[in-house]
């Protein structure tokens, strides 16, 4: 059973082609076990009332309101903490993401309980924002030492390993932060190339949240796996005695 988390910020332009997008490529990709869920994130415009037309048409579609807007990281892990489901994914409600490329992450959910993606067409984006995501990508993988080409994509991830490692970035880093907890905790992963297209919303990556959200999951995950693991490793008492003999 997969949860398809569908995170919508004012996107009443965007939120029926994305969603019908979904659809498409469930039915190209057979899948069967599966349920939609639109967080609206505070909308202050008609995605909620979109959201809630889609829904009435399919049993397997529902809507999640947030009165205030919560960002995505916070919204999509309040599905996964309550979701039974065994596989989760987060994709956008701008309609970013082709329908090839749902898709294909589709159907590698049916082999592969953890699916990672990268860009392969970062040049679409402006030369800024590929500089920009180079860098990002690069102080986690150099950090964690990271096997991967990208770990801010949309993912299927696990839903037992992802509620036992958590999630602290309540915005755009939730990604990453799941994505590196999954891979240093050794979750067996497949990876695959995703193309996006253009959408008509403003990218919030330079807003002061999300960089601060950003620094935030940096922050906790390397608490988490770098120094707290550190601590536990030198005071296992079976490393001690080991070193004794």
């Amino acid at each position: 059973m997969l949860t398809i988390v569908v995170t919508a910020l004012n996107e009443e332009h965007n939120i029926s082609a994305a969603v019908d997008n979904i659809l498409k490529a469930i039915q190209q990709a057979d899948l069967s076990g599966w349920e939609i869920v639109i967080c609206n994130d505070g909308s202050t415009d008609k995605t909620s009332f979109i959201a809630n037309q889609i829904a009435g048409t399919n049993s397997r579609i529902h809507v999640k309101e947030f009165a205030s807007n919560q960002g995505p990281g916070a919204v999509f892990n309040s599905v996964l903490l309550a979701t039974t489901s065994t596989q989760i994914t987060c994709l956008p409600g701008d309609n970013s993401l082709s329908l090839d490329s749902i898709t294909q992450l589709f159907a590698a959910s049916k082999k592969h309980r953890f699916v990672t993606s990268h860009i392969g067409n970062q040049n679409s984006r402006p030369l800024f924002r590929q500089i920009l995501s180079k860098v990002y990508t690069g102080i986690w993988k150099g950090s964690f030492g990271l096997p991967v080409h990208y770990i801010n994509g949309s993912c299927i991830y696990p839903v037992a390993e992802s509620k036992q490692v958590g999630i602290n970035s309540k915005r755009f880093a939730f990604s990453a932060e799941l994505t590196t907890k999954l891979l240093v905790a050794k979750v067996p992963y497949y990876e695959i190339s995703l193309r996006i297209q253009s959408s008509s919303g403003k990218s919030s990556v330079m807003k002061w949240h999300t960089i601060s959200d950003i620094i935030y999951a940096y922050t906790s995950c390397w608490i988490n796996l770098r120094i707290t693991s550190f601590f536990k490793e030198i005071t296992n008492p079976r490393r001690r005695s080991g070193s004794n003999k």
